[in-house]
């Protein structure tokens, strides 16, 4: 009689478990799916203000018509990327493209006084700081839920119906590195003291922090 009255409890017990197992997976993937949406907003704004950058840029700095084009293409590219894998690559080419624009553009004096291009630094600082935020809460979220799938109980289960965490969003920290570093070089032109004194603050967070 005692195993015959196991067998609906152990059954009850494991339903009890699956849903609550099945509750907690959904729960980790919508918070990681928000995460995502809000780090891809970030970083359309970012790639607008690149857009604005570019068309004050360039009635300045007529001889850099190629560089600015590489720009226009690193963005376009990473406007057109879908998976976090393809984001991390067109990020990490656009945050280089830009780096060569800005470092160029202390060579135009007439451009570093412009207040447009000043408040597109700071706003492009602004942006580059939420994007971080997100950024980081969109790892944390993968993170999460990469623990909870490789978790003792769960882990057969994870590899038996092929669940994954996801992708994390990380830039190539060798390319954000010497993003910042070209970008911080100190430039023996008119223009530097400028640079220096009222926008290297924006500048130095245009690449994400790593």
């Amino acid at each position: 009689m005692t195993i015959w009255l196991l067998i609906p409890a152990t059954i009850v017990v494991g339903f009890v478990w699956g849903v609550t197992v099945y509750l907690k997976l959904d729960r980790l993937q919508a918070a990681r799916e928000l995460a995502l949406a809000r780090l891809s907003a970030a970083l359309h704004d970012r790639q607008e203000l690149t857009l604005e950058l570019m068309r004050v840029s360039s009635g300045y700095m007529p001889l850099e018509k190629s560089l600015i084009e590489a720009v226009a293409l690193s963005r376009s590219y990473a406007m057109q990327a879908r998976t976090v894998l393809a984001r991390t690559k067109t990020e990490t080419d656009l945050c280089w493209a830009l780096a060569r624009l800005l470092l160029a553009a202390q060579e135009h004096e007439d451009l570093l006084r412009d207040p447009r291009f000043d408040t597109l630094l700071s706003q492009l600082g602004t942006a580059e700081n939420i994007a971080t935020q997100g950024r980081n809460d969109y790892n944390r979220r993968v993170e999460d839920l990469e623990d909870f799938l490789n978790g003792p109980a769960l882990r057969p289960f994870t590899h038996l119906l092929h669940l994954v965490a996801g992708q994390p969003f990380e830039l190539d920290p060798k390319v954000a590195r010497e993003a910042m570093m070209a970008m911080l070089t100190p430039r023996a032109t008119a223009g530097t003291e400028v640079m220096t004194r009222r926008q290297l603050p924006h500048i130095a967070s245009v690449a994400f922090n790593v």
